[in-house]
């Protein structure tokens, strides 16, 4: 990669630096504090925060003067799934699976550096809360460790190398060589699971989303509460699997021959 194409602006890298900032505070933060967390002046500091007011990426409140994130985040966060025209295959399929289950489905995608996106997601009242929001580091979930076990070893590699794993629960699979051999064992079977990786009484299986060019583009996946996940394990996989089938197939996948493996 040329000079020019690592090249980035200053002055958009401590706006992002800013906007994350803000993203991840529990509170609203003044221009002072602003200021000290991030290690710049108030005049730079004034003058990115107006300039992302007006754009309505950050708020001010008209009390406390201080700031928070802004909507146009959720505006354009909620245009990202249409970059993934599958998405409304999978959810004519997805539908019916969800009224018998009445459990979490997601549909997620990964991203470098190891993580993973979740896309589309039909919920209900049986589902732990998950605190972690749409995007996830991927060892820790059953989506994200199929669709990690589908990378070419070269990214594996590189990914591997830049990132460290999070221990989120002790059940996490945080160890680089143990998770390399849960990837190979899941490219083995088909299929992922993930029991009280993310967080606790939680559990989930997935199963690869493949198209007509023979790659896994996504994967779908069920997710419950242990005990509920235990009580039907196998029904489960049966189903997540055919699911992913049924959708796979719809995008070209099952008309090729040969439709083993990766």
């Amino acid at each position: 990669m040329s000079r020019l194409e690592n090249s980035t602006h200053q002055g958009l890298d401590r706006a992002f630096e800013l906007i994350s900032l803000l993203a991840n505070t529990n509170v609203p933060m003044s221009i002072v504090e602003i200021s000290r967390a991030l290690g710049i002046t108030r005049t730079t500091t004034y003058s990115m925060v107006n300039s992302l007011v007006a754009q309505h990426c950050l708020e001010r409140s008209p009390t406390t003067k201080k700031y928070t994130i802004g909507y146009r985040f959720f505006e354009i966060g909620s245009l990202y799934r249409y970059q993934f025209p599958f998405l409304n295959t999978a959810e004519k399929y997805i539908n019916p699976m969800f009224e018998k289950w009445q459990v979490r489905i997601n549909v997620s995608v990964i991203k470098p550096v190891a993580t993973a996106v979740i896309l589309l997601s039909k919920d209900s009242s049986l589902m732990p809360r998950m605190p972690h929001g749409q995007v996830l580091f991927a060892h820790a979930t059953s989506a994200g460790k199929m669709l990690l076990s589908q990378q070419p070893d070269k990214v594996l590699d590189e990914w591997f190398a830049a990132v460290d794993f999070p221990q989120y629960t002790p059940n996490t699979i945080s160890d680089k060589k143990k998770l390399r051999e849960e990837l190979e064992r899941i490219r083995e079977r088909g299929y992922s699971t993930e029991t009280e990786e993310l967080s606790a009484r939680r559990a989930c299986i997935a199963a690869p989303i493949r198209d007509m060019t023979r790659e896994t583009i996504a994967a779908v996946s069920f997710a419950s509460s242990l005990a509920f996940v235990d009580e039907h394990r196998q029904e489960m996989t049966d189903d997540v699997l055919s699911l992913a089938n049924d959708i796979s197939s719809e995008l070209g996948y099952n008309l090729l021959p040969g439709n083993g493996g990766r």
